[in-house]
């Protein structure tokens, strides 16, 4: 087996592996690695996000590992691990895409834009998720990929369970599936278009030239590509080379210029497809002699431009007309951190997302909520679930610290927002209707809803007892149970706001994290 063939391998095995730690974000037991590993080992998040909130994150020194790799192989992590890369491989090999060679005049706008992302990462803002593979593509397999994936494998699931004979298998099926591929309530994310549609433009340019995306825009890249200068496996051609220029045409990201001996080891990602279609012994990737390197120097002043650009990104997202203790909807799963440090530190991974997914879509990301700090940054929608009194998950995958760990004890105690009725739109105020649904779904031990008997007077002067609900302010947690299930169409007549949120502060204390938060 070639060098290529194994390379092949690894990544379809890393790919399976990614998906597997995935499948398994949503589910509460079984666990036997951190299924935010790769987002761990992400050296890019880790240096930028430990920058941008000025904290050590300890989950992330994962990334120390792969930083050594680079150092001493180079770009392996690129070619042989990246689910990104691996993706865009399987699409340019359905889609037979053929490399042209004039990206190389572009490859350095990725150094261009880590410089723009580290400068607003010194300024206390991390914007790097927004080009980040791993990030990417966890956000793009969560919003966008897998709401098709699991309503193409219900409707399925639905043709067949009209066969009467099967029905008792797909029922066993459904039980072992109900919080992977057939949820009670379908998966819905409010971004799905958008990062559909981004997903769509990284397809679109991998059908035009071979890894665009890794040559072109990646930060990750760019970063492993500086980090592995010293590195000492390299690409070397001795005198039986025909110069027939096969090597350059199978080339992945255009790491072989016109002469045919040298390599840019900073776009080489130890693909081998070169080694793969020379001549036997032409052209040998190892740790022994002399490589002949092309190094193509930056222009110091798109470099300086660059620079420029993420001074002024930051400086443009912390001037917002929206701002996050103005904001009495934006509320944050348990655990977070105070406002600022949770913007900071959190990548956008919706890995938090995903595992919410399983209790019924509750985080959603958010768009100018919170401002354009926040943007992206998931938050509590009990328009389109709740969240589950007793689950814990979105506070066990957060790779960042962005949401601390919580047990279900401290869970329940965990207080992220207030309900409140609106006495114009609640039955029982609004038009005399009776109704207790609100109470009766309220997980507390103690209800934080009770009510009080009232006479209600009709517009035609005919007087009825009714049963007024009320909130209970110090039992409430704020899980938007009442505000999902409320029967109202339309806006509710009882939300849920931000008011007397609890943050995670250093120390292992809860607090609230602005007084002035929401209001009733």
């Amino acid at each position: 087996m070639t060098i290529r063939k194994i390379r092949i391998s690894s990544q379809i095995l890393f790919l399976l592996f990614f998906l597997y730690l995935f499948w398994k974000t949503s589910e509460v037991s079984g666990r036997w690695i951190p299924v935010d590993l790769y987002l761990r080992a992400d050296p890019l998040l880790a240096l930028l996000g430990m920058i941008a909130a000025r904290v050590l994150i300890p989950s992330m020194l994962a990334s120390i590992a792969v930083i050594a790799a680079t150092i001493i192989l180079g770009r392996v992590f690129c070619g042989w691990v990246c689910p990104m890369g691996t993706t865009l491989d399987l699409v340019s090999r359905i889609g037979r895409t053929v490399n042209r060679f004039k990206l190389r005049q572009f490859q350095h706008l990725k150094y261009y834009l880590l410089s723009g992302f580290f400068l607003s990462a010194v300024l206390g803002y991390q914007l790097v998720y927004n080009l980040d593979p791993i990030a990417l593509t966890t956000r793009i397999f969560t919003v966008a990929l897998l709401p098709i994936v699991v309503t193409t494998f219900n409707y399925i699931f639905n043709l067949l369970f009209q066969i009467e004979p099967l029905q008792f298998q797909l029922l066993g099926l459904q039980s072992s599936l109900i919080d992977s591929l057939l949820p009670l309530e379908p998966y819905y994310f409010q971004t799905a278009f958008i990062l559909g549609l981004i997903f769509a433009v990284i397809i679109g340019f991998e059908l035009y030239s071979r890894r665009v995306f890794c040559q072109v825009v990646c930060p990750l890249g760019a970063m492993l590509g500086l980090m592995g200068m010293p590195q000492r496996l390299k690409r070397k051609v001795n005198q039986d080379c025909t110069e027939c220029g096969e090597c350059q045409l199978v080339c992945k990201t255009n790491a072989i210029p016109e002469d045919f001996s040298q390599t840019e080891f900073r776009e080489c990602i130890q693909c081998f497809n070169c080694v793969d279609v020379c001549a036997p012994g032409a052209t040998i990737i190892n740790f022994r002699g002399e490589a002949k390197s092309c190094v193509t120097d930056f222009t110091r002043r798109k470099l300086l431009l660059s620079g420029v650009g993420g001074i002024a990104a930051a400086s443009l997202t912390g001037i917002s007309y929206i701002r996050p203790e103005q904001a009495s909807k934006l509320i944050r799963p348990p655990g977070s951190t105070p406002e600022a440090e949770f913007v900071e530190r959190c990548v956008r991974c919706y890995q938090c997302l995903r595992a919410c997914a399983t209790s019924g879509n509750f985080l959603q990301p958010s768009l100018l909520e919170g401002g354009w700090a926040g943007l992206l940054t998931p938050y509590g929608v009990a328009g389109t679930g709740y969240c589950e009194y007793n689950c814990t998950l979105c506070t066990e995958v957060c790779p960042s610290g962005a949401i601390h760990p919580l047990n279900v004890e401290a869970k329940h105690k965990t207080v992220i927002g207030l309900a409140y009725f609106d006495k114009n739109r609640c039955l029982p105020y609004a038009n005399g209707t009776p109704c207790i649904v609100c109470e009766e779904h309220c997980p507390t031990p103690k209800k934080a809803i009770e009510f009080k008997q009232e006479e209600y007077q009709y517009r035609d002067g005919s007087k009825k007892m009714i049963k007024f609900p009320f909130i209970v302010e110090e039992l409430c947690i704020g899980c938007g149970i009442c505000e999902f299930k409320c029967p109202v169409e339309g806006a509710r007549g009882v939300c849920i706001t931000n008011k007397n949120q609890q943050r995670f502060r250093p120390g292992g204390q809860f607090g609230k994290d602005n007084k002035d938060y929401g209001n009733e």
